[in-house]
C-alpha cells in the first residue's frame, strides 16, 4: 500500500512572485494581528513545533492544520503527535473510526500519554463502543490520576451502559478534581 500520508497532489502553499529579490512581506503592515494574537498564548519557554502548529490550529477554521501534520508525518512517520492530533481532527470532522484508527497508532509509538487514550475513547464512544471507550478513559486515568475531563466523559459512557452507580462515581471524582464539572 502507498503512504496514507502522501502530499500528492497537494499545491504547495508558496508561488513565484514578479519579485523574487523582495521578501514576500514587503510593503505590508507587520504590526499587530490575527498572527501575534495566536502567538500570544503560546509557553515562555521555546515550543515544539508541534506545541506552535496545535495552538496555531485554534485560530485555522482552514483546514491547514491537516496539511501540515500530514506534512510532517510525511517528513517524520513515526510521529505520535501528529498522528493523535489527525485522529483529533477526524474526530471533530465526525470520522470516529478514522479518528480511532489514528489515534491508535499515536498510543502504538507513544503508550504514555493520557490525552491519546481520552481522546480515543471519545471517538470510540460516538461510534458506541462504550465497553472500549471506558477501557480507553481507564488507562488515561490510570496514567493521570487528576484527569477530570477523563473521569467525566468516563461517567457519560458509563450511563449509556446504564452502569448508573459508576457513572455517578465517575461524575464525583470529576467535581473532586474540578469544581466546574
Amino acid at each position: 500500500a502507498g503512504n496514507p500520508f502522501s502530499m500528492a497532489g497537494i499545491v504547495p502553499l508558496s508561488a513565484p512572485t514578479e519579485r523574487p529579490d523582495e521578501p514576500i512581506t514587503s510593503g505590508i503592515n507587520q504590526g499587530e494581528g490575527p498572527g501575534t494574537e495566536a502567538m500570544r498564548g503560546l509557553p515562555n519557554q521555546a515550543p515544539t513545533l508541534i506545541d506552535t502548529i496545535k495552538h496555531l490550529a485554534q485560530f485555522d477554521p482552514s483546514g491547514d492544520a491537516e496539511l501540515i501534520y500530514r506534512q510532517l508525518l510525511e517528513n517524520e512517520p513515526t510521529n505520535s503527535d501528529a498522528l493523535h492530533l489527525l485522529g483529533v481532527i477526524a474526530h471533530q470532522t465526525g470520522h470516529h473510526i478514522v479518528a480511532a484508527e489514528m489515534i491508535g497508532r499515536a498510543i502504538e509509538i507513544n503508550p504514555n500519554a493520557p490525552s491519546y487514550y481520552s481522546n480515543r475513547a471519545l471517538s470510540l464512544h460516538a461510534l458506541k463502543q462504550l465497553e472500549a471507550a471506558v477501557a480507553s478513559y481507564d488507562r488515561a486515568i490510570a496514567l493521570k490520576p487528576d484527569f477530570a475531563e477523563a473521569h467525566y466523559n468516563r461517567g457519560n459512557a458509563l450511563k449509556e451502559l446504564k452502569q448508573l452507580n459508576a457513572a455517578i462515581d465517575s461524575y464525583d471524582k470529576a467535581i473532586l478534581l474540578k469544581a466546574d464539572y
